[in-house]
């Protein structure tokens, strides 16, 4: 999984795990050569564009939550508690504190997904519902820890997979979010 790194709501690179345990952040070119950018941290300066670590950069660890908290917070999303990419991903990125989130990008678009031939005899409704619950599973989530990242109840959740409720834009852009898809509408040709 990749994960997008944001600045105070700007794109500025993307932090990968390679194998058990390597890590690799890459500052964006725009960002990077952007001099009214700030860099990540202070080791991490724009002037070198790709790092390398045998552990989770700093700048991301100390993002994460320690003790009882990083406990409760495995459990309840069902994530290794030393996994912490994954926690990484499932927990930073809305309520952080500083101004660094975290956001996992999707390699095929949610279009690409949506023409793939397994989706295409069923009603929009289940479609979408089919592509949420295969993103979900795809991060390794619960239907219990996307409904409490985005804040939008369980039954509710339960109700879109199986392709039984259509959410409202509200619910779909909370939900869509967590999962790092994006919903576009647009003109038909």
């Amino acid at each position: 999984m990749v994960l997008g790194i944001y600045i105070k709501g700007i794109y500025a690179g993307e932090l990968e795990k390679k194998g058990a345990q390597s890590y690799v952040f890459a500052y964006d070119e725009a960002y990077r050569t952007d001099s009214g950018l700030p860099a990540l941290c202070l080791n991490m300066p724009k002037s070198q564009a790709v790092y390398e670590s045998e552990r989770l950069f700093p700048v991301f660890a100390n993002m994460l939550a320690e003790g009882y908290n990083r406990r409760l917070q495995s459990r309840t999303m069902r994530i290794d508690e030393n996994d912490d990419f994954a926690l990484l991903a499932a927990t930073a990125q809305y309520d952080t504190i500083g101004a660094i989130t975290v956001k996992p990008i999707e390699e095929n678009s949610v279009i690409d997904t949506l023409s793939d031939s397994k989706f295409e005899k069923t009603s929009t409704t289940k479609r979408l519902g089919q592509i949420i619950k295969a993103r979900r599973k795809e991060l390794g989530l619960t239907q219990n820890t996307l409904a409490l990242l985005s804040q939008v109840g369980i039954n509710t959740i339960v109700s879109i997979e199986r392709g039984s409720k259509s959410p409202s834009i509200e619910t779909l852009t909370k939900v869509t979010d967590v999962l790092g898809l994006e919903v576009k509408l647009e003109v038909k040709q």
